[in-house]
């Protein structure tokens, strides 16, 4: 499936986007979380799909997060 590539990808932005939250590099989080949105969402000009995709990513991100919580 020529989609399996897009999604990989996603993934693997959401992961780096975690890794650069992580490293208080909020606005490359930001960036890569968009950009992994922008590759599997269907139509970019669907603003209420695209604002359901990043809550989405939002919430996967705010569930590592609370998951791998280490308190310094």
């Amino acid at each position: 499936m020529p989609e399996r590539e897009e999604i990989q990808t996603a993934i693997a932005r959401l992961w780096w986007s975690i890794e650069a939250f992580k490293n208080e590099a909020e606005h490359l989080g930001i960036m890569e979380t968009t950009a992994a949105v922008e590759l599997v969402l269907p139509d970019i000009s669907d603003y209420h799909l695209l604002f359901q995709y990043l809550e989405a990513a939002v919430r996967i991100y705010e569930k590592y997060k609370s998951q791998n919580y280490v308190d310094n």
